[in-house]
């Protein structure tokens, strides 16, 4: 297996430096495309296109440059685990769940953390494509998998020890009690 990078710098610091002028330029360019007005409901970067009347490759590319404008490479994976590692629980868990789990980091960081924990990371089916490719990257092939789907109306899965939902369930505020129910009978 191959261990994620030693960070010793705060990720806050790392992030700030590396992301500001970044993040600016591709929000600003999402603004004046109006995409974030065709983003509040899951669409495919060849919707978007069509919607702003872009080209489909382009469209997908910049998506990928929202996307990338994360904080899971800058030490907030490696310090999620460290906390997750520290639950009284953790030692006797199987397998984990990272509902939402984007580019899958956080969830690579946590499995790496434990001898033979399994993960799956669930997200939009684009979304996995990224996911599987930090999966073999890292080489947890054999302990981490990928599902893609709408975790409001499709199966997660199921027999997880441990969810984890990191800033995920706010899009499923209107529907927050059937998901429970629905968590809760796997």
């Amino acid at each position: 297996m191959k261990s994620l990078p030693v960070v010793n710098n705060s990720f806050k610091d790392l992030y700030q430096m590396f992301i500001d002028s970044v993040r600016s330029n591709v929000f600003l360019a999402g603004v004046e495309l109006k995409v974030f007005n065709y983003l509040t409901k899951p669409m495919s970067a060849v919707a978007v296109a069509e919607t702003i009347d872009d080209h489909p490759e382009n469209t997908r590319l910049f998506l990928d440059g929202l996307t990338a404008c994360n904080y899971h490479r800058a030490g907030i994976a490696q310090e999620m685990a460290r906390i997750v590692s520290k639950l009284p629980e953790f030692s006797s868990f199987k397998k984990m769940l990272d509902l939402g789990g984007g580019p899958g980091l956080i969830g690579i960081s946590i499995i790496a953390e434990h001898p033979t924990m399994k993960g799956v990371i669930f997200d939009q089916p684009a979304v996995v494509k990224v996911s599987e490719s930090f999966i073999r990257q890292y080489e947890m092939d054999d302990r981490m998998e990928v599902i893609g789907g709408d975790y409001i109306n499709d199966s997660i899965g199921e027999s997880y020890d441990f969810v984890l939902a990191s800033a995920t369930l706010n899009f499923a505020k209107d529907n927050i009690d059937l998901m429970m129910k629905k968590y809760m009978m796997h």
